[in-house]
């Protein structure tokens, strides 16, 4: 059967945990990201960092309840917080960030919300690249200018 985990949200700390059949849990955190937007007060505020990962394991089965579950959580929070804007980074500690967009960007094209705009940015850093997408509703208040600052972002990035 297919179909989201149950999962647990603590609105102390923002984040989402869920197990999977397989054992491995996942915790799904949702936290300040204003400073990646600091040159843009109108909405930097709106910006909320999200990511997840999961307890130590070796090797994690395929689950594609994973990626539904996740996707939820999304786009529910979507649905209570048309005004928020969802950063996510590719964590880059092990070399595997082009593989987390891929994979983050395929879960995206799979969930077919037309009602989530979603922006990737390919930023250089160091001897690689940091990998990122910015989502928000189409319907959020600073939609017009949330555009106008991704057109910036590598340069204000880097400043």
């Amino acid at each position: 059967m297919s179909g989201p985990y149950n999962y647990l949200h603590n609105k102390d700390i923002n984040s989402y945990t869920f197990i999977t059949v397989h054992g491995i849990e996942y915790f799904v955190y949702l936290a300040d990201g204003s400073h990646y937007f600091e040159k843009y007060p109108q909405f930097a505020a709106y910006v909320i960092m999200f990511g997840f990962y999961t307890n130590p394991v070796k090797n994690i089965p395929a689950d594609k309840n994973v990626r539904i579950t996740i996707t939820q959580i999304i786009t529910n929070y979507f649905i209570a917080n048309e005004d928020k804007i969802l950063l996510f980074v590719c964590e880059q500690g092990d070399g595997k960030q082009f593989f987390r967009m891929k994979k983050f960007n395929g879960w995206f094209t799979l969930a077919g919300n037309l009602k989530i705009v979603k922006t990737d940015l390919e930023i250089p850093f160091d001897n690689g690249f940091t990998y990122l997408s910015v989502l928000y509703h189409k319907r959020n208040i600073h939609a017009n200018e949330i555009e106008k600052a991704l057109q910036n972002f590598e340069q204000d990035f880097l400043k």
